[in-house]
């Protein structure tokens, strides 16, 4: 009976932590980095938004935009390989039908909000694009994820190691990973 119990709680924490990455993970995210921007960022995120738009109310844009436009699909993740030692771009962020990678696209989401020639709309559209939150987001699923490759449900898992995946704790740094890039692209 014991075993059984531990293992629903287990399976409720996993269930809780797959939640998290949805709308309400990348509004929390986009929430936190707001509240750690700098006041002239802060200022430049609201003109470039326009009206009361926030981080936090276009964050999960771009998972809406995929499911609408397939060429798109890549750019959330970089899909390297588990037999590879490293990040190869030739391999790992090559075009295709379904477009490169979140590196290529977050560097050119970078370029748009910093180039003094982009508009305001190709700013926003920068920002509404979700990969900076994203990127913020799923750089720390992905770590989360490589930390438990190979783990069976019934491996004993430590409490360091139940601390450090927490949902609550990948969210926090996700928006401070966020908020430090948004202050250092529009500073």
């Amino acid at each position: 009976m014991k075993k059984l119990v531990i293992a629903w709680l287990i399976l409720l924490a996993l269930i809780a932590q797959a939640q998290a990455w949805g709308p309400e993970g990348h509004s929390i995210v986009a929430e936190i980095a707001q509240r750690r921007l700098t006041p002239a960022v802060a200022a430049r995120v609201r003109e470039i938004l326009g009206g009361n738009a926030s981080l936090a109310s276009i964050a999960s844009f771009a998972d809406d935009y995929r499911a609408l436009h397939p060429a798109t699909a890549r750019w959330h993740f970089v899909d390297i390989p588990l037999a590879a030692q490293d990040y190869d771009e030739a391999r790992d962020c090559a075009q295709s039908s379904e477009g490169d990678c979140v590196i290529h696209e977050l560097a050119r989401n970078l370029h748009d909000l910093t180039d003094p020639a982009s508009s305001n709309t190709q700013r926003r559209e920068a920002l509404e694009a979700g990969t900076p939150v994203d990127w913020a987001l799923e750089a720390h699923k992905a770590a989360r994820d490589v930390a438990v490759a190979g783990v069976a449900m019934n491996d004993h898992l430590g409490a360091d190691y139940l601390f450090a995946v927490r949902p609550t704790r990948q969210l926090a740094a996700a928006g401070l990973r966020l908020a430090r890039t948004l202050n250092e692209a529009l500073k």
